[in-house]
């Protein structure tokens, strides 16, 4: 197994939309410009999932829409 797999994460997040309601004053994206919902390609969305393996036995997998 290459050293890439080896290292497991706790979480994964990831926003299936370029429009998030939840504006934490503590975010690093500027959302201002943004109106409207654009949801993620799905070749994106895909290439996401290919992240699992990263994660813990008990780790967790967000999908925030």
């Amino acid at each position: 197994m290459s050293a890439l797999f080896q290292k497991k994460y706790d979480f994964i997040a990831s926003d299936m939309t370029s429009n998030c309601n939840l504006r934490c004053p503590f975010c690093l994206n500027d959302y201002t410009q943004i109106s409207g919902n654009t949801l993620m390609e799905e070749t994106t969305f895909k290439k996401v999932l290919t992240l699992l393996p990263l994660l813990k036995d008990d780790g967790f997998f967000f999908v925030l829409i």
